[in-house]
């Protein structure tokens, strides 16, 4: 998918919210990551560089990030951004509920010090957003080289993606 033989490196980005829905903060958080990676993605960009980027989300969530590109009015999508949807099945869908839960319980910890830290876990999610994210990148995206160093990703933001070709 490399667009201009003249730019040095084609970057891709991508961000995996793994949020069931985007009640309370939950919302203002996504919006923040949308707009970081649209940030990033036009940067890089001005400045020569080859730049995609993918925000996984479940499926349902995609009708606000598309909300978010007429809000800011993105310019860059579908052409160099995109939303990856994550369709759960049943199992997925009651096991990330059930973390999503103890997730709760961790998060009042400090007031009942009987729960205990063990139930602080997003594993469940990041592993079927990550991997989803991932795959589809890859398909879009054959010839990637994995970037492990993280003084070299773009703004210094932990990408839960980000490997250039």
């Amino acid at each position: 998918m490399k667009e201009d033989n003249q730019k040095e490196f084609t970057h891709v980005l991508g961000m995996a919210k793994s949020c069931l829905n985007l009640k309370g903060a939950k919302s203002a958080k996504v919006e923040l990551d949308f707009l970081r990676l649209i940030y990033c993605i036009e940067k890089l960009r001005k400045e020569g560089q080859n730049a995609y980027g993918y925000l996984a989300v479940v499926k349902g969530l995609e009708k606000n990030v598309e909300n978010w590109i007429k809000k800011y009015k993105i310019d860059i999508y579908p052409k160099y951004f995109d939303i990856i949807t994550v369709e759960l099945n049943n199992v997925q869908n009651e096991n990330l509920n059930t973390e999503k839960e103890n997730n709760s319980k961790a998060n009042v910890r400090h007031i009942d010090e009987s729960i205990d830290k063990i139930f602080a876990s997003g594993i469940e999610g990041e592993r079927i957003f990550e991997d989803k994210l991932k795959k589809e990148i890859h398909k879009r995206h054959v010839e990637l080289i994995n970037i492990p160093d993280n003084k070299e990703m773009p703004l210094k933001i932990r990408w839960d993606f980000y490997k250039k070709y």
